[in-house]
């Protein structure tokens, strides 16, 4: 028992260590001064580490059968695409990529760990900001009129701020008051950084945390038995509406809130950033100009949509540019063939991320994690970022196959109990 606990502590700070990966890599560049390969290093120290841990404790890897199918269906793509690509095509930078963000990710993701003590350990990596703060800005700083915190090291320090949002309103326990006074003081000087310095996608994910956590929270209040179906009419109605309200009075409500903000001598650089936009671009101008990536990755999906041009086609004819969407990304680079998994997986998760809650379900923490790499993951991947160096929404996609996994033994369990203990009370 005592070797698990040790096992779990370890390999959840090693997990951590992974989703923070590029937080600490521009603190040490900030503070030393090296910038090449600080993430490489720090995704093989964490497999090192972890795996050293399971010989020491002669601990057991369990291979969760579905994840592992989903891990060989990707890699067919990438050989596929070797194949009608070639070696020297972005295809390749690609699968190096996500055999360090991707694969070493995946085998974390079988060792035994706490989605809790991640979350915990992430926060604390906040943390290491209170070396020298000054120098983190000065690296991460960018010099424009807005936006003075780079668009990458923004998302860097995301997982940070949400686990500290997440640990506080849901998580927090008995433990070292200091270092929890440390933890909420670290991560609001990053949560200053990314709200009033910092892009709009992270400042949209940190509104939809709080959008979610208000959810969570009505939620536990009030319990209330939707059908599946009303469920979803409700929300679509809702979204529909505030869309609607949103896009319709955008410039205007963008103006109000920056007035009535300045007259408090507070800007926000997104804001600011999104009004420059509007203003010499109209509505379309918030893009931000990837309204020309979406078409031109719309045009190469009509060429062939059903299994795609092969891993990296779009970085091939444009410069090693990528779509900034997600979904068109997939559907460029495999077709709905490649596109309909992924689409599969980010329903469930949505559907965990909506159904009620409960702090009395066993899920609850589990459920708070898949919130917790869904924040980090998926807005950065909707409008700033591709896939394949995506650490967190690969830990996410394998830890929904693990916890699918255990959701389909525990009825099996129970079976198994109830069949022994009617065999007992015969046998008597």
């Amino acid at each position: 028992m005592g070797n698990n606990n040790v096992l779990r502590t370890v390999n959840s700070f090693i997990i951590a260590i992974i989703i923070s990966s590029g937080f600490i890599a521009r603190m040490i560049a900030a503070l030393g001064g090296l910038e090449e390969g600080i993430v490489p290093a720090l995704f093989i120290f964490a497999l090192l580490v972890s795996f050293i841990t399971i010989i020491l404790t002669k601990d057991r890897i369990k291979i969760e059968k579905n994840s592992m199918i989903f891990l060989y269906f990707i890699i067919l793509i990438f050989l596929l695409s070797f194949l009608f690509r070639g070696f020297d095509s972005y295809a390749s930078i690609y699968f190096i990529e996500f055999v360090f963000y991707g694969i070493i990710t995946f085998l974390l993701s079988l060792l035994k760990f706490s989605p809790s003590q991640v979350i915990y350990f992430t926060m604390l990596i906040g943390n290491i900001i209170l070396i020298n703060p000054i120098a983190f800005l000065d690296y991460v700083s960018r010099g424009y009129t807005y936006d003075y915190v780079s668009m990458d090291a923004v998302y860097a320090i995301l997982p940070c701020i949400a686990a500290t949002i997440i640990y506080f309103i849901f998580l927090k326990k008995k433990g070292n008051i200091l270092v929890n006074i440390l933890s909420l003081l670290s991560n609001s000087y990053l949560l200053y950084l990314v709200m009033f310095e910092g892009s709009r996608g992270a400042v949209f994910a940190v509104g939809f945390l709080f959008v979610m956590i208000f959810y969570i929270l009505i939620s536990n209040k009030i319990k209330i038995n939707f059908g599946i179906g009303s469920v979803y009419s409700f929300l679509i109605a809702i979204l529909f509406m505030v869309l609607t309200i949103v896009i319709t009075n955008i410039q205007n409500a963008l103006l109000w809130i920056d007035k009535l903000l300045l007259s408090l001598d507070i800007e926000i650089a997104a804001i600011t950033k999104t009004i420059n936009m509007i203003e010499r671009g109209g509505v379309l101008g918030i893009l931000n100009a990837r309204d020309m990536l979406y078409e031109r990755g719309y045009e190469l999906f009509k060429e062939s949509p059903v299994f795609g041009h092969g891993i990296g086609a779009y970085a091939d004819l444009y410069y090693g540019t990528y779509p900034h969407n997600l979904f068109l990304h997939l559907l460029i680079e495999g077709g709905i063939i490649f596109t309909i998994p992924f689409i599969l997986l980010l329903t469930i998760i949505l559907w965990f991320l909506i159904k009620p809650w409960a702090k009395a379900d066993i899920l609850y923490e589990k459920r708070l994690f898949i919130l917790f790499l869904f924040i980090i993951s998926i807005p950065r991947l909707t409008f700033s970022s591709y896939l394949w160096r995506e650490q967190a929404f690969w830990l996410l996609l394998f830890f929904l196959f693990s916890f699918l996994s255990k959701q389909k033994e525990k009825p099996n369990i129970i079976n198994f109990t109830k069949e022994k203990n009617r065999a007992i009370t015969t046998n008597s």
